[in-house]
């Protein structure tokens, strides 16, 4: 939990803007860092899907989270855009944090997904392109990341 700690705060927003601790994450072996902005129309599109796909995963699994690293450029954007959102958020106000994992996954596309186990180890960089290629099928998507960290650890 201390290479989370690092990398996303202390708290994170649960779906109802309120504060939680990261304790949430503890036996969670797939994070999906999700990077994106209201301002961007094809973030905007691909968040229904994404929800959708995060509810299909967590009704089956209980191992699998996201959490969205706002890119917004105001609170207020970014409280009209994580309404929207059925997963968990670091919250705006944590700026540092935002920038510093953007930074580290060396993000310039939005959106983008990256996806980690609990230990901060990277599954995939291109979780947006695995997504697509599975057109959002939730259990092959889960399958694949799965397996991929599995294997390394």
């Amino acid at each position: 939990m201390e290479k989370l700690n690092s990398l996303v705060g202390v708290s994170l927003l649960d779906k109802n803007n309120r504060e939680t601790t990261l304790s949430l994450l503890k036996n969670k072996k797939i994070i999906g860092l999700f990077f994106s902005k209201y301002q961007c129309p094809e973030c905007v599109k691909f968040l229904p899907r994404l929800n959708k796909l995060y509810k299909e995963i967590n009704e089956k699994y209980n191992d699998f989270e996201i959490i969205f690293i706002p890119q917004n450029p105001t609170q207020e954007d970014f409280d009209m855009y994580y309404k929207k959102m059925d997963f968990k958020s670091i919250p705006f106000s944590q700026k540092e944090y935002r920038m510093n994992i953007k930074k580290k996954y060396n993000i310039k596309q939005l959106p983008s997904i990256v996806f980690i186990n609990n230990d901060c180890e990277t599954i995939t960089m291109n979780g947006k392109i695995l997504i697509n290629n599975l057109n959002f099928n939730a259990e092959q998507i889960y399958q694949l990341l799965y397996n991929c960290n599995q294997e390394n650890n």
